[in-house]
């Protein structure tokens, strides 16, 4: 007598990680976002529509620098002026912090600030101003190798 095999396969769709630099996946840094780089290289080597791209560089990542490498936008200069002012609040806030975390905590929490500095200028910043603010988290003396290595492959 035969035994009638029968397999299951059952998949589970895990979502995708995007960008996920750092071993430690609960604080890893969702940028640089990889997609997006693809699009964008997509759109300026096939000259393809820009505004949904710029509409995200604008809107998710409120990144006036990247808006104006990718051009032909919508967004006038003023409104890109004033993105930048807003970055440029948000980032001395940041900064607050760090100077907060220096003088009444530790060292833990001034690394903390300073990547919380580093993983916004990432975002929004330009890279010059990104890779400055991942220099002074690499600059910090008791950053361990863990985050050395975290901070070098978001910089990447």
């Amino acid at each position: 007598m035969e035994e009638e095999k029968t397999t299951t396969t059952t998949t589970s769709a895990a979502p995708a990680k995007r960008g996920q630099p750092s071993a430690s996946e609960e604080g890893a840094s969702p940028y640089p976002e990889m997609s997006l780089a693809q699009e964008i290289h997509k759109l300026l080597v096939l000259k393809l529509d820009a505004q949904p791209i710029l509409h995200k560089v604008a809107t998710e990542l409120e990144n006036p620098s990247l808006y104006r490498l990718i051009g032909g936008g919508s967004l006038s200069e003023a409104a890109l002026k004033e993105l930048e002012d807003k970055n440029a609040k948000h980032l001395e806030e940041l900064e607050a912090k760090v100077e907060d975390a220096k003088e009444n905590a530790g060292d833990m929490e001034v690394m903390d600030a300073r990547v919380e500095i580093a993983r916004f200028a990432a975002k929004t910043l330009s890279k010059d101003q990104a890779l400055e603010a991942y220099q002074k988290l690499l600059d910090l003396p008791k950053v361990s190798s863990g985050k050395k290595i975290d901070a070098l492959m978001e910089s990447a």
